[in-house]
C-alpha cells in the first residue's frame, strides 16, 4: 500500500496506508463507520474473527 501515490493537497495526519487499511477493514467487518469499526473491536467474536483472517 506504500506504492499508492498520495495525491491528497493537504497532508493528513494519516497515512495513506492507514486510511486504505481501515477502508478494507470496514468493507470487510461491514462497519458503517471508524467509530462503528472502533465498537465491534470489543465484541470478542470480531477479535476471534480478525485474528483468523490475519
Amino acid at each position: 500500500m506504500e506504492e499508492i501515490e498520495d495525491c491528497r493537497k493537504k497532508k493528513s495526519t494519516y497515512a495513506i496506508a492507514e486510511l486504505l487499511t481501515a477502508c478494507l477493514a470496514m468493507f470487510l467487518f461491514k462497519a458503517e463507520s471508524r467509530n462503528g469499526l472502533n465498537n465491534l473491536r470489543e465484541d470478542l467474536r470480531f477479535e476471534k474473527n480478525l485474528s483468523a483472517s490475519l
